[in-house]
């Protein structure tokens, strides 16, 4: 195990030399090619090894990180976070590994949608739920038609979009219908789309999308949608926290004992309406000094691009 900051340049390598990798995969399928999964195995092989370094690097810099075109980024995302999510429910190696790989390949079905009806964004669900729907029994069938693809890893990617009370697809599907890999993969796919947001609702902070997710009563297993808490923490890293001091800051670590006093930056005063030099804060340490006390809301404060000021924060802090 090392420091996020240790591994967050190796995560950044991975996850430039995994997006070449995926492009070059995804783009076969869309030119009517068979998937080659041999050719995503390093992929989940070096973000597995990642997520065994450090829990939080790979997925917090995929979080934060900008100019990742959309699908390849969720991929690596969902990818990092079921790896991590794996790990906090003792899984055994080998289903790490493939919790890794169904998170690479969930929404490799994208590929087979018509793309003359592609959204600008590449986000399918824009297309409406009669085209999106599809993707799944497509992507299925191809991994089915590779050979290659263990069982547990199809039964996963067929079942990702199925709910606890029957109510997903695309076999509305409920309880103990659904495997265990499969109400994991429903649980990060879920998160990681709420972060990016769609063309009916905006993207969410972190923190807010995990607490989105325990109000949607019925849809995931409780107990996982636990464990899924614990590896990401109550504030996830690029969360925005408004402090007891009355400061906004953002979250770049996760605390080492207590997940509701994770490391954060300060970079913004309410009381002065000013941004001061981001300052680095240990919450573990501080205990009576300050806290969080809600998620930060940041309209009217005049912050820029939330995105970019994301970035900036998250590599800024874990430079050098």
């Amino acid at each position: 195990p090392v420091s996020l900051g240790q591994e967050i340049a190796a995560a950044q390598g991975i996850a430039d030399a995994a997006q070449k990798s995926l492009a070059k995969a995804f783009l076969a399928t869309r030119l009517g090619k068979a998937l080659n999964v041999r050719t995503v195995e390093p992929v989940v092989r070096d973000v597995y090894e990642s997520v065994r370094r450090n829990p939080h690097a790979f997925s917090g810099l995929m979080r934060c990180k900008l100019n990742n075109e959309f699908v390849y980024r969720h991929a690596l995302s969902v990818s990092a976070l079921m790896v991590s999510l794996a790990g906090k429910m003792k899984l055994s190696q080998t289903d790490i590994y493939r919790a890794g790989m169904t998170g690479l390949l969930l929404d490799i079905g994208t590929n087979y949608l018509p793309r003359e009806l592609a959204p600008p964004s590449g986000d399918y669900r824009e297309a409406g739920p009669k085209i999106w729907e599809q993707h799944v029994i497509l992507g299925v069938r191809a991994l089915e038609s590779e050979g290659d693809v263990p069982g547990i890893v199809l039964g996963a990617c067929l079942q990702h979009h199925e709910r606890i009370d029957g109510t997903g697809f695309p076999k509305g599907l409920k309880d103990d219908e659904i495997g265990q890999l499969g109400r994991m993969a429903a649980i990060c796919d879920s998160f990681d789309f709420l972060l990016v947001g769609s063309a009916d609702s905006a993207a969410l902070d972190p923190a807010e999308a995990v607490r989105c997710m325990t109000e949607m009563k019925g849809a995931f297993d409780p107990d996982i949608l636990r464990h899924f808490i614990e590896s990401v923490g109550l504030y996830p890293i690029g969360s925005f926290v408004r402090l007891r001091s009355d400061r906004i800051a953002m979250v770049i670590d996760e605390g080492t004992k207590d997940s509701a006093r994770p490391v954060v930056q300060a970079f913004y005063s309410l009381a002065t309406g000013e941004k001061f030099m981001p300052q680095r804060i240990e919450l573990a340490q501080c205990v009576g000094k300050d806290e969080i006390v809600d998620i930060a809301d940041l309209a009217g404060l005049n912050l820029g691009d939330i995105g970019h000021l994301r970035e900036m924060l998250f590599l800024g802090a874990h430079s050098g």
